[in-house]
């Protein structure tokens, strides 16, 4: 069975760098951040090397959104 993670800021930075290792590493990972959508250079990296994830907006300091 998989381990899914869920990594915030992760649209790039440090937070992207975190995803792309795990998912790598064979974890389903899901990435959170306030951008609307993944970036085409970042999605296109997790796709590349076939991480499983899922992008989704959201703002962690926003307790309706959590």
């Amino acid at each position: 069975m998989k381990k899914t993670v869920l990594v915030t800021g992760a649209a790039r930075g440090i937070g992207f760098s975190i995803a792309h290792t795990l998912g790598k590493n064979g974890y389903r990972v899901i990435l959170c951040a306030t951008k609307p959508e993944l970036p085409s250079e970042a999605a296109e990296i997790l796709e590349k090397e076939q991480c499983g994830y899922v992008y989704t907006k959201c703002d962690i300091t926003d307790p309706e959104q959590v």
